[in-house]
């Protein structure tokens, strides 16, 4: 299991990476196609969006702002829990 956890967490590196060009196409390839995102935004309040949802509001920010400048760091990887090395939950702080 720890070459699974090393895996993960490179990929989550990779995925932060993604996060701050705002290309949604490109965030969106790491997500399972009909996964569900279930976020605390910055208010806190608990939502649950699609991953096409999320790729979506991504493309937007960067149409609306081209200039956007954002870097997403990644603080903590909390915790990675890995069952049958088929699913993994994964909680960070960002």
């Amino acid at each position: 299991m720890g070459k699974t956890v090393e895996k993960i967490s490179k990929r989550i590196n990779e995925y932060f990476n993604a996060r701050s060009k705002f290309d949604g196409i490109e965030v969106r390839d790491f997500w399972f196609p009909q996964g569900k995102m279930f976020l605390v935004g910055n208010w806190g309040e608990f939502r649950v969006v699609t991953n096409e949802e999320q790729a979506d509001h991504i493309k937007k920010a960067k149409e609306t702002n081209p200039n956007l400048d954002v870097t997403f760091v990644l603080d903590e990887i909390e915790q990675i829990q890995v069952h049958d090395d088929l699913i993994a939950s994964v909680h960070v702080k960002y």
